[in-house]
């Protein structure tokens, strides 16, 4: 899936990084939640899986990168 973007006055197209077809961002949830970055209880009447956010995002950041590089993707600055 594509998303469109205007950029510098013209409409580029970019992956949509909220679709990853599955490939990493289960892998990198998985590792968060084997880290510990997990707690369970309940919100209202509801099961809930509670964490902080920008730990979370700061994890897969980092999660995401150390695999790309292992991968063989470079960076993109």
């Amino acid at each position: 899936m594509t998303r469109h973007f205007k950029h510098e006055g013209e409409w580029i197209e970019a992956p949509d990084a909220t679709d990853d077809l599955d490939t990493l961002f289960p892998l990198v949830g998985q590792a968060w939640e084997d880290a510990g970055g997990v707690t369970y209880g309940k919100i209202g009447g509801a099961e809930a899986m509670l964490m902080d956010y920008g730990l979370l995002v700061a994890f897969a950041s980092n999660w995401l990168s150390e695999r790309n590089k292992a991968d063989g993707i470079a960076a993109v600055e």
